[in-house]
């Protein structure tokens, strides 16, 4: 991560680097080390002046969300809201709707997961990983067949990725 950092800061606007930075902060929690993803939102959070610094609640969303901390999430959820409506950047409303989709399923509520995970699709076609999210809610509710064609789509986008195969 920290090569791919490093080599993105030189291609890249210092607006640009910051955001980057903090959209990859919840790597850092995927491989045990949440501080270093707390450090880095810390930082863009420093670096950033009002109010574009409201674009660090994207890294704490995707942070509490891999630590599956529901209440964090859901209040880092409302400013990405806020940051999409007020900037006119729709874009990235694709991960505010994985973020609701992700706050359901953690509450077990997995027809309402699927509903946002299937806006962002709308939205975001391109971003297969929606379809993962959506055959993993379908496999909880014991919807194979669907859960199978979802989990499909996602594999043949990206086979070489070990979620998609579990």
């Amino acid at each position: 991560m920290e090569l791919k950092l490093k080599e993105s800061e030189k291609n890249k606007t210092p607006v640009q680097f910051l955001a980057e930075t903090a959209f990859n902060s919840n790597k850092y929690v995927i491989v045990g080390n949440k501080e270093k993803a707390f450090q880095i939102l810390n930082r863009v959070e420093e670096e950033f002046e009002p109010p574009i610094d409201d674009i660090v609640y994207f890294g704490y969303m995707l942070v509490y969300l891999e630590l599956e901390d529901i209440e964090k999430a859901e209040e880092a959820i409302i400013k990405t809201q806020q940051f999409v409506n007020s900037f006119g950047q729709g874009e990235l409303q694709h991960l505010v709707y994985t973020g609701q989709g992700r706050i359901h399923e953690l509450k077990g509520e997995y027809e309402l997961a699927i509903e946002n995970f299937r806006k962002g699709v709308e939205i975001s076609p391109h971003r297969k990983k929606f379809f993962y999210y959506i055959g993993r809610c379908y496999r909880k509710l014991n919807r194979f067949t669907e859960a199978k064609e979802n989990l499909i789509i996602a594999y043949n986008d990206f086979p070489y990725n070990p979620l998609y195969i579990y």
